[in-house]
């Protein structure tokens, strides 16, 4: 079991964790691994391996409210899903081809990445709409005059990327999906995160499974060190998703984007080592 300052950091981690990705649909790992890391050390095929799993109870706690709020687009997710789900495999075989620190910094240039989305968002959503709080709130019939463009090809696609960089990462794909399918169906923010996270609930428990399993071969052991963190992390992640799912249809993302970027880039200059050269 964890030394209990360890079990309370994990709790809070796992409440953040799924509030973040309850409200952006981004599964939770994108949160959890690097303040996992900043915490408890660098141990990133073990977060990984335990952050997978968490993506489950994550995904499945937004994914009521989504249902209820209408906005899972059935077409898109029943083509993107077998694509993701065979692609995760994949991901999590090259995820073990890398070191730990090697896999940390891939693992930071993706939080490059997505800051650089997220921060394109945050100025388009000022130019257009100012920063205050007097945004329109969700409305269950918000986009429904615009259908999008849903295909096979762009849903498998946007499914085998999202599941190869899932398995890979050990994140839930939503942080990529989200913003592809914006480009690419065309379809409004709300629809695509209701969309990632039905995907994410399809993939996570199959690449948490094969991640775990395989988990020996990269110097970590599933009971004594995975399974105690994902106890501690599931009962606030649960909590956080549900509430952060909630916050999806009642609140503007834009403050909680910019808290959410400050987040990544210090948990990126973190893991890519940064951090400990300039200090």
């Amino acid at each position: 079991m964890l030394p209990l300052h360890e079990l309370i950091i994990c709790l809070a981690i796992g409440f953040a964790g799924g509030l973040l990705g309850g409200f952006l649909g981004i599964g939770g790992s994108l949160v959890m691994i690097p303040a996992l890391s900043i915490s408890l050390g660098e141990r990133q095929h073990l977060y990984q391996a335990s952050a997978m799993v968490v993506n489950l109870f994550v995904s499945l706690s937004a994914l009521i409210r989504h249902l209820r709020a209408k906005v899972v687009r059935v077409d898109a997710f029943l083509r993107m899903a077998p694509a993701a789900l065979c692609m995760i495999f994949l991901g999590v075989w090259a995820s073990n081809q890398f070191e730990g620190s090697q896999l940390a910094r891939v693992f930071s240039i993706f939080l490059l990445y997505v800051v650089l989305v997220n921060l394109r968002k945050i100025a388009i959503q000022i130019k257009r709409k100012g920063i205050g709080w007097n945004l329109p709130k969700y409305s269950p019939n918000s986009g429904k005059d615009r259908p999008g463009n849903v295909t096979t090809p762009r849903s498998v696609f946007i499914g085998a990327v999202m599941g190869f960089m899932a398995g890979l990462l050990g994140i839930g794909g939503g942080g990529i999906a989200v913003p592809m399918q914006q480009v690419v169906f065309r379809t409004p923010l709300r629809q695509c995160i209701g969309t990632s996270t039905a995907v994410i609930c399809i993939t996570s428990g199959f690449g948490a499974v094969y991640k775990n399993l395989t988990l020996a071969g990269t110097g970590y052991e599933f009971w004594s060190q995975s399974f105690p963190i994902i106890i501690a992390l599931v009962p606030g992640a649960i909590v956080g998703a549900y509430l952060g799912a909630a916050l999806t249809h009642k609140l503007p993302t834009l403050w909680v984007r910019v808290a959410f970027v400050l987040l990544l880039i210090v948990a990126g200059m973190k893991m890519s080592g940064l951090m400990s050269m300039i200090l």
